[in-house]
């Protein structure tokens, strides 16, 4: 099953280098499905500050299905 995550770049809560932890530590439980990694330059809520670049990223990943 393919896995994607979606970084918040300017995110105050969940830092870019904790971000990228998270992403590190699951693509080592799973070497063989890595995340594909997508960023949006928002906070923590980018979903609502950028619909528009998350939802195409949505619709991609529905695509790529």
């Amino acid at each position: 099953m393919p896995r994607t995550f979606v970084r918040f770049a300017a995110d105050r809560c969940t830092p870019l280098p904790e971000q990228d932890r998270m992403i590190a530590d699951a693509d080592a439980l799973a070497p063989a499905n890595p995340f594909d990694v997508r960023t949006l330059d928002c906070g923590h809520v980018g979903y609502f500050c950028r619909p528009v670049e998350f939802a195409e990223i949505l619709g991609g990943l529905a695509d790529a299905l």
